[in-house]
């Protein structure tokens, strides 16, 4: 018995030892170039999920213009910056952070201005990746890799360039990890992923960005998913496609301006074209206390279509629709054949198929 306890403590301890080993303890001096004496410096994850990181949010007071950081890291992280006094308004102010086992400052601009990081990935970002991706963009508050993807319609066939070029990168993983969290499944991901050295691939990160594409239910050309939904009536329903040759998905909530801008184009359509093999689902991601302005919009506007309730937008959250309104046009066997599509673009369709 004794025996076993101690080959137990020893391989807990190799085991430990050999994860401590990969993790390097990171000790950050930074200047402020604002005047900020009374603040707290926050650098956080903004938006993508905890999992993907070791330490989510890295805080700091700030002294006299000046913070230090200290962390473990096994490998590269992307932060977005803010200060407490700006009750959590987290803002890509300067661009992005990336810091890594070989940071040892930081120099945060103002508003206007551009910050700087010393350290490998950070150099990597902005001397070979932004050039690659958007050539020689000088406005940094325009050059996260989130307003860099809405900005740029060819972003993920770059994206997809890049990797193949520099395989062993962990800007292109982080920016591979943001893409999906904006815009969910694609086969183009799926090659951007496959593109990654082998010694990525074992990687912790690397494991985990193929773990949450694999996860979304909502796949390019793939069948719709029968999602778990509420009814108006607040009763649980399991959705069930219509037995029609289009049919439009429509992800929305009551106080989305371009979701309700889409209403009369999308009634236009319903009308003239139900009869013929035309059919809308309606899906709100509407929280729970505004489940009842839900159900007046919809009288509102006088939706003729089916409307279910994803309460709080969970289901949503999972396929990655962040961003509204999201619309999928499914053929007569429910497959995806078009993703946020224009509303004359629908009709092009159905008016040469219907």
């Amino acid at each position: 018995m004794m025996k076993n306890i101690l080959v137990f403590l020893l391989i807990s301890f190799n085991s430990l030892t050999a994860q401590m080993a990969f993790e390097k303890q990171v000790h950050i001096k930074g200047v402020i170039s604002e005047n900020r004496t009374h603040d707290t410096i926050v650098f956080s994850n903004y938006g993508i999920d905890d999992k993907f990181y070791e330490n989510p949010i890295l805080i700091s007071e700030v002294k006299n213009g000046k913070f230090d950081l200290s962390t473990n890291m096994s490998y590269p992280q992307l932060y977005a910056l803010s200060y407490t006094s700006e009750k959590g308004n987290i803002v890509s102010r300067g661009g992005d952070f990336f810091i890594d086992g070989s940071t040892r400052s930081i120099a945060v601009a103002s508003n206007s201005g551009c910050s700087d990081l010393d350290g490998k990935t950070f150099a990597e970002y902005k001397n070979n990746f932004l050039p690659f991706i958007v050539g020689n963009e000088t406005n940094c508050q325009q050059s996260t890799i989130e307003s860099i993807y809405y900005r740029n319609p060819n972003f993920t066939q770059k994206l997809l360039d890049y990797t193949i070029a520099s395989p062993n990168s962990f800007v292109a993983l982080w920016a591979f990890i943001k893409a999906i969290n904006i815009d969910g499944h694609s086969i183009l991901f799926q090659s951007i992923l496959d593109a990654f050295s082998d010694e990525m691939k074992k990687n912790k990160l690397w494991k985990l960005a193929k773990e949450d594409l694999m996860l979304v239910r909502i796949k390019e050309n793939g069948k719709f998913p029968e999602l778990n939904l509420k009814d108006r009536q607040q009763v649980g329903v399991q959705l069930q496609l219509p037995q029609t040759k289009y049919t439009l998905i429509d992800y929305w909530f009551y106080n989305c301006r371009p979701c309700l801008e889409n209403f009369p184009k999308m009634k236009e359509l319903y009308t003239t074209y139900k009869s013929k093999g035309f059919e809308i689902i309606g899906i709100s991601v509407d929280r729970t206390k505004n489940m009842s302005k839900w159900n007046d919009r919809i009288d509102e506007y006088e939706l003729q279509w089916t409307n279910y309730w994803d309460e709080n937008g969970l289901e949503a959250a999972k396929d990655k629709i962040f961003t509204f309104p999201t619309t999928y046009l499914l053929d007569e066997n429910g497959r995806i054949i078009g993703k946020n599509l224009a509303m004359n673009e629908v009709e092009e369709i159905l008016k040469n198929n219907l």
